[in-house]
């Protein structure tokens, strides 16, 4: 086996500029300064973050175009000026019982606290939140936590309250909360009785609740009146970066990673190439990143870097999907899924319709096989209606070229190897 060398070093950059995890205040990739974009967004969130009380509100969007980001980076500013709130968000990635979710809380306003090394809470206070810590320990170390579930819930509202209390008091103007990732939770009927029964958690003064999923989260707040009247409406939607954000945020990454003034760097794509995934995955951050990566992934181990274009794009990305999806399927179950990949999102019905398949094959056979290799996903449901999409990388048959366009290319790079030839190089022939 070869030595081992940093890929991202013979671009003139330090680290890989396509990572896909959201910016943090910690700024654990980039600083968090970076953020580019998103400024009616951030204006609206600050205006409700300076209403600095009993406020609960929802920002909703599809997944990856950069929600927790764009919180990431108000909140970041909201502490430059006199609000608290934990460095981390808190990711709800399952339904959670009412006293796991306060002590979760508690926790990670805890882990802040000290973080800060601010005397902010009184010993008392501090003694019983590291008796919470303990017993959440042990519980999460047995897979138990009947011992969580059977504390007092108003005592642990209680004592939530005095916590935050204690912090706003005369320090801060407010404390922010960030709950992350209810897209996530797939259980509709659990999620929507988890929000109902944190209601009275959530009436704390002094706090600003932020929820973030996709769109279909307000229809889930709305389904429980009693729970609908304490958020603020109209959540704020997220919708998909331009093409220039996206240019510029990856120009402002690789800024950040270059290795220094003295190394030149080597943008490791063209704007073609990030223009035809721009449009391949509707604006999508995540899934262009993504993809990009899985170009550099593919690229020939040569000493000097090689730049991402439309050409080795393509070629590229329609390889993978056909050696990881489209092999390992029947003539019949390709027909489907490419029948899915031309419809943004489909029930097993319309899908049955348009192939003249049975719908219980369709329904009972087809759809669990192409979910089984990733190839499909649910996507969300209206009533008994079930629709599905396809996965980011089966988008990638898209960019299939036919032989004459590859024809063409290797006809156009020898042109262009003579004309370096003929034009600079002419007297070492």
């Amino acid at each position: 086996m070869s030595e081992f060398h940093l890929t991202w070093r013979k671009y003139g950059i330090r680290d890989n500029p396509y990572f896909n995890a959201p910016l943090t205040i910690e700024g654990e990739n980039i600083p968090i300064s970076s953020f580019i974009g998103r400024k009616k967004e951030s204006e609206e969130l600050k205006r409700v973050i300076e209403m600095g009380s009993d406020i609960r509100f929802m920002i909703i969007g599809e997944a990856g175009i950069g929600k927790t980001s764009l919180v990431n980076f108000v909140r970041n500013e909201a502490s430059k000026n006199e609000f608290f709130t934990p460095i981390r968000e808190i990711e709800l990635n399952k339904v959670m019982e009412t006293n796991e979710l306060i002590i979760l809380t508690l926790s990670v306003i805890y882990d802040e606290v000290k973080r800060t090394k601010k005397q902010l809470l009184n010993e008392d206070t501090i003694s019983k939140l590291e008796a919470l810590y303990e017993l959440t320990k042990y519980g999460e170390l047995s897979h138990d936590l009947a011992n969580i579930t059977q504390l007092n819930r108003q005592r642990l509202i209680d004592l939530f309250k005095e916590v935050v209390k204690q912090i706003v008091h005369p320090i801060y103007k407010g404390v922010i909360i960030h709950f992350d990732n209810l897209d996530n939770i797939e259980d509709t009927e659990g999620l929507i009785d988890m929000l109902s029964e944190i209601r009275d958690f959530l009436l704390t003064k002094n706090v600003v609740f932020i929820f973030v999923g996709d769109q279909f989260l307000p229809a889930i707040v709305n389904s429980k009146p009693r729970l609908s009247q304490i958020f603020l409406t109209p959540a704020l939607e997220v919708t998909s970066f331009s093409y220039d954000d996206i240019k510029n945020i990856l120009k402002e990454r690789i800024n950040k990673l270059r290795i220094n003034e003295s190394i030149p760097i080597i943008i490791p794509h063209t704007e073609d190439a990030l223009r035809i995934l721009f449009e391949l995955h509707d604006g999508n951050i995540r899934e262009i990143l993504n993809s990009l990566m899985s170009c550099v992934l593919s690229l020939q181990p040569y000493n000097l870097p090689i730049q991402i274009a439309e050409d080795n794009l393509r070629d590229i990305l329609f390889q993978k999907v056909n050696e990881m999806f489209m092999k390992k399927l029947t003539d019949i179950e390709r027909d489907i899924l490419l029948t899915i990949l031309e419809n943004k999102h489909i029930t097993p019905t319309q899908l049955s319709e348009l192939t003249k398949k049975r719908l219980t094959n369709i329904s009972s056979k087809y759809i669990p096989k192409l979910i089984k290799i990733s190839a499909v996903r649910f996507k969300y449901a209206e009533g008994r209606n079930r629709f599905y999409e396809v996965t980011p990388e089966i988008k990638w048959w898209k960019l299939k070229r036919e032989e004459n366009e590859k024809i063409k290319t290797k006809i156009n790079q020898k042109d262009k190897i003579n004309e370096i030839i003929q034009k600079g190089l002419k007297e070492f022939i």
